[in-house]
């Protein structure tokens, strides 16, 4: 089995409190081999929460000038999401 990882710690600007309300993880382009981690043959990868198995709907990838992961503001509150703190994102394969 292969495992891919991206680890990113967030600021206030990504989960919406730093005056935009947008929820997202902004990816930097220097990140080796991003795009790998979150291709899949229809380009819609699916986004599990490994703490209780579900599946994060509205989860989407915008690339071109920044690399973003959107839609994660239900998680953010749900899970009481603070800047400072880490989200993980793994690839199986």
């Amino acid at each position: 089995m292969k495992i891919q990882q991206f680890i990113k710690s967030l600021n206030n600007t990504e989960i919406g409190k730093g005056g935009t309300h947008e929820c997202y993880v902004l990816v930097s382009k220097k990140a080796e081999n991003i795009e790998n981690i979150f291709d899949t043959p229809n380009h819609n990868p699916i986004f599990i929460n490994l703490k209780n198995g579900g599946i994060l709907e509205g989860v989407h990838i915008t690339s071109g000038r920044e690399f973003r992961i959107n839609g994660l503001g239900d998680f953010y509150r749900n899970n009481n999401v603070n800047a400072g703190d880490e989200i993980v994102f793994e690839r199986q394969d």
